[in-house]
């Protein structure tokens, strides 16, 4: 699923902001300094640690306007969003606390499968802290129902085709210039609302009462969510493993195949580019 963009939530109100120019003043003490800012726009990150880096990068480099696209709230990147409305004057003060001789990544635990805390180890002479930092994806810090993606095949089995929900992201893009927060959270509700109906649907068809919601997918907020609903209104049973065991079955399926050829065993089958699904 699209949404894999991250950004850094800002943390608290302007009372966060003022305990940071005191933690400021502590480390000048121990020495610092900042450098002229630059324009730039951040490349697309795909984990909450690539995240930080860009962010961490771009305080190195006092490049105000990257720090924005990647800082923000739950609206999406502040210099997007405008929010809070003083974010550039928050980043300053974020700029200077962050400067130092050295940075480290020293943590990144999930609090849910959409937000990260990631520690970093800040190093300056003999001054060493560890600030936490959230980080959300993009899928969730968009607006829900901003826009309409279609739901393609939802009314139609059990049969799944999303070639025409991509069909239509691109058309919106090149025709608006929606944010790109609220295009991913759109696209994440359309698919999670096609595999709830799908999933209660098939339940029906075999008259089982028990689901189990396996792989990469699994680990989606929205789908837990949404499954967990439907759950309660049908009387079914649902269950998922740990996010951090929800991985992509692919990986699984390579991981097995990797012994075959160590042993030199034939798979047993031709394989097809178009295979049936009836196969």
């Amino acid at each position: 699923m699209p949404g894999e963009y991250f950004v850094i939530k800002q943390r608290g109100d302007v009372r966060q902001v003022a305990f940071s120019v005191l933690v400021l003043a502590a480390l000048t003490a121990c020495g610092g300094s900042s450098s002229s800012n630059s324009s730039a726009t951040p490349a697309p990150v795909t984990s909450p640690r690539g995240a930080v880096e860009q962010f961490l990068d771009a305080v190195a480099d006092s490049n105000v306007k990257k720090m924005g696209m990647l800082w923000g709230t739950s609206a999406g990147p502040a210099a997007k969003t405008n929010q809070p409305p003083d974010w550039e004057r928050r980043i300053v003060v974020m700029q200077a606390y962050l400067r130092n001789e050295g940075t480290a990544i020293t943590g990144d635990a999930a609090d849910s499968a959409d937000r990260h805390q990631v520690q970093v180890e800040l190093r300056r002479q003999l001054c060493t802290k560890t600030v936490p930092f959230t980080v959300i994806k993009l899928a969730e810090a968009g607006k829900p129902g901003r826009y309409r993606l279609p739901r393609p095949m939802i009314g139609s089995g059990l049969d799944f085709s999303f070639s025409g929900l991509k069909t239509a992201v691109l058309t919106l893009v090149k025709n608006e210039k929606p944010e790109p927060a609220d295009v991913a959270r759109a696209f994440v509700d359309a698919i999670v609302e096609v595999l709830v109906a799908k999933c209660a649907r098939a339940l029906e068809a075999a008259g089982l009462t028990r689901l189990v919601v396996a792989g990469g997918v699994g680990a989606n907020v929205q789908l837990r969510a949404a499954l967990d609903a439907e759950s309660a209104r049908r009387g079914f049973d649902v269950f998922y493993p740990e996010p951090d065991l929800c991985t992509d079955n692919g990986a699984m399926i390579a991981y097995a195949a990797s012994f075959k050829i160590l042993n030199q065993t034939a798979h047993g089958f031709t394989v097809k580019p178009r295979w049936a699904l009836t196969a």
